[in-house]
């Protein structure tokens, strides 16, 4: 039956490749990777909130099949490892040790990205720019994902192979 099934999947990917361009190119088995840089200036305080602040960035490879049936992986860069999020940040203030945290989210075309201060009297917008990896994999119809530790970049790459791309990153 797996043999069916792949020598389906390469005559629909000849049968696709020779409609020109008016095919959608399906990246590496529904896979994709790119890095959004957010930059201090692309925070916004959220509405209602003191300690809350929001960006987002434009990104087209999250469309209905993401939405229908894949998922989107984030992680953080820092000192030569990508960590998955939401990632946590112990800060200290004087004597007051507390925490900001770095969490992400997907919609339709869009990647958002939320950085919470939770200093108890003096709140402050994020301090730095953050490098994000980003994986989007547009289904797992073999279930991949269930065998593969989603928290390991270097495993989540192995597994998926997804294609790097050059994404034009703009605040929406």
């Amino acid at each position: 039956m797996n043999k069916i099934k792949y020598l389906l999947i390469a005559f629909a990917m000849l049968f696709l490749a020779s409609c020109g361009d008016d095919v959608v190119y399906q990246y590496n088995l529904g896979s994709a990777s790119f890095e959004v840089t957010v930059l201090l200036e692309d925070w916004a305080l959220a509405d209602g909130f003191d300690n809350i602040w929001v960006s987002s960035a434009n990104a087209g490879e999250i469309d209905d099949y993401v939405l229908n049936g894949g998922f989107v992986l984030f992680y953080i860069y820092g000192n030569g490892v990508y960590s998955p999020l939401p990632y946590t940040f112990p800060e200290l203030d004087g004597d007051i040790t507390f925490q900001t945290q770095l969490t992400a989210s997907y919609e339709y075309g869009y990647v958002n990205f939320e950085f919470l201060d939770l200093h108890p009297t003096n709140p402050l917008p994020p301090p730095r720019n953050y490098r994000v990896k980003v994986v989007v994999v547009q289904g797992d119809e073999g279930y991949i994902a269930r065998d593969v530790d989603l928290g390991d970049y270097n495993q989540v790459v192995n597994a998926f192979n997804p294609k790097v791309i050059e994404l034009e990153v703009n605040e929406k």
